[in-house]
C-alpha cells in the first residue's frame, strides 16, 4: 500500500497545551491522531460511498503500541487495530503509522504506512 499523509491544524489551545506538555512527538493514542487516521482511511479505502455513507461508519481503535520512538526525528512510529463497522458492514484491521509535529508546532503529520487484515 503507499504511503498516505495527512496533516491538520491545530486550535490555539491544543498548541498551547503541547508547548506545556513534555513530549515533542505526539502520542499514537492522541484523539487527534486518530482523527486523522479516520480521515485517511475514509478518503482512501470508502472514497466510492457518500459522504452521507460515510458518516454512517464508526472507527474504533485500540491496542496501540509506540513500535520505536525517535527523539532526533521527532517521530512516532505506530500500531493500532482498527475495527470499522457500518450498516451491513465490518472491517477490522492493523495499521501501522508515523506521527509528529511539523517544524512550526501548528499541525500534526500522520503517515499511514500500511493497513493489514
Amino acid at each position: 500500500m503507499k504511503k498516505i499523509i495527512k496533516l491538520i491544524s491545530l486550535s490555539p489551545s491544543v498548541i498551547l497545551f503541547i508547548a506545556c506538555g513534555k513530549s515533542n512527538i505526539p502520542k499514537c493514542n492522541d484523539e487527534t491522531v486518530q482523527e486523522i487516521l479516520t480521515s485517511i482511511i475514509l478518503d482512501n479505502r470508502f472514497q466510492n460511498l457518500s459522504k452521507i455513507e460515510q458518516k454512517k461508519l464508526k472507527f474504533t481503535y485500540s491496542a496501540f503500541i509506540t513500535q520505536l520512538s525517535d527523539q532526533e526525528g521527532k517521530t512516532n512510529y505506530c500500531k493500532a487495530q482498527v475495527k470499522i463497522f457500518g450498516t451491513n458492514f465490518k472491517d477490522e484491521a492493523w495499521i501501522e503509522f508515523t506521527t509528529q509535529f511539523t517544524d512550526d508546532k501548528k499541525e500534526i503529520y500522520v503517515e499511514l504506512e500500511n493497513y493489514k487484515r
